[in-house]
């Protein structure tokens, strides 16, 4: 055991998680949440058997070797101005019931900072719901950001068709005088890294490398996205993942990850999304995008527009804890980074 807690009735420890200890984390996240906290495919395809990400779930153990509560950690590379560097993100928190208000939260997540200082990491960084958001604002060390946009498109229409299965490359828009087809694919041909160089973002916050991407949507069976791709004379030039789900009983889609090398890209990518999203009766598409937006016109011109932040339905903080090893400042403050990021970038969509 690496970590040892005291509370006024009995000793509790934290050390790692073993793929052994499946069947008690799928008890524990399921006291709270449904799919896919509660399928063991889903813990094994994103944290125990994860071929891009290292991961590490810290639990609480208690002195009959329960887990009281557990936090997980996945290490990406992320791109700064067109660099390589070490991320991570921090993931699926929960705790049991019986357990709460003793400090666990916050003794995983300063064990997990005091094990990361031990590495060459750039960044830590998490997409808190409201709970635990309260308890990040207490800890040292974390500053909120604020740096997330909401753009919303109502749809119109009637559902004309249930959603195929069927993953063949299918032609969704063709526009001849641009010289640009999209096409829905089920394997991504280009990484996003490849395309947002073109971008001035300084950051993109997890490194959207084909490997990746890949991985993120196609290898998972308990999530379902569609891939639509662009592309032209001059080959592949962005993709958009598209997610549809439902808010409050409304089917919605939401756009997960969007790169495009060019305006007009983004353009044909986005109006394909209206166009898939209304043939199968979604009355809302949605996108969540950071301080760097290089496709606001393209959205503008879909119809998208953006929400002030009083009347979004939730907020969407963002915290960081930043690295800044004596040697070598890696990161700037967060709020002089110029960053982009996406709902794909909370890992867990």
């Amino acid at each position: 055991m690496e970590a040892d807690l005291r509370t006024s009735t009995e000793r509790l420890e934290i050390d790692v998680a073993t793929i052994s200890d499946l069947p008690e984390i799928l008890e524990l996240a399921s006291r709270k949440y449904g799919k896919p906290y509660n399928q063991s495919s889903f813990w094994k395809w994103r944290y125990f058997e994860n071929p891009i990400a290292r991961v590490n779930i810290y639990v609480v153990r208690t002195e009959t070797n329960k887990i009281a509560a557990m936090q997980a950690v996945s290490m990406y590379s992320m791109r700064i101005d067109n660099e390589s560097h070490h991320a991570h993100i921090l993931t699926a928190a929960f705790t049991a019931p019986e357990y709460r208000r003793r400090g666990l939260f916050r003794s995983l997540v300063e064990k997990i900072v005091q094990d990361l200082w031990q590495q060459e990491t750039a960044l830590l960084f998490a997409f808190p719901n409201k709970l635990s958001a309260k308890g990040f604002r207490g800890f040292a060390g974390w500053r909120e950001s604020r740096l997330l946009s909401l753009f919303v498109r109502p749809l119109f229409g009637q559902s004309r068709s249930a959603r195929s299965s069927d993953r063949s490359p299918r032609m969704v828009l063709d526009n001849t005088s641009l010289g640009i087809q999209v096409i829905a694919r089920d394997e991504f041909l280009i990484g996003g890294d490849e395309i947002l160089t073109h971008q001035k973002a300084g950051v993109s916050f997890i490194d959207r490398s084909r490997e990746y991407l890949n991985w993120r949507y196609n290898r998972t069976s308990t999530m379902e996205y569609d891939i639509l791709h662009a592309e032209s004379g001059n080959g592949h030039s962005g993709y958009l993942v598209l997610k549809p789900t439902h808010f409050k009983g409304v089917p919605v889609g939401l756009v997960v990850d969007l790169a495009a090398r060019s305006h007009r890209t983004a353009h044909e990518l986005l109006r394909a999304a209206v166009m898939e999203s209304r043939y199968w009766g979604l009355r809302m598409l949605v996108f969540l995008v950071g301080r760097t937006n290089p496709y606001a016109r393209a959205l503008t011109m879909n119809g998208f527009v953006k929400l002030p932040t009083p009347i979004v339905p939730r907020g969407f903080p963002l915290f960081t804890y930043d690295f800044q090893h004596a040697e070598k400042k890696m990161v700037p403050a967060v709020t002089d980074m110029q960053w982009y990021l996406t709902w794909g970038d909370t890992d867990v969509v």
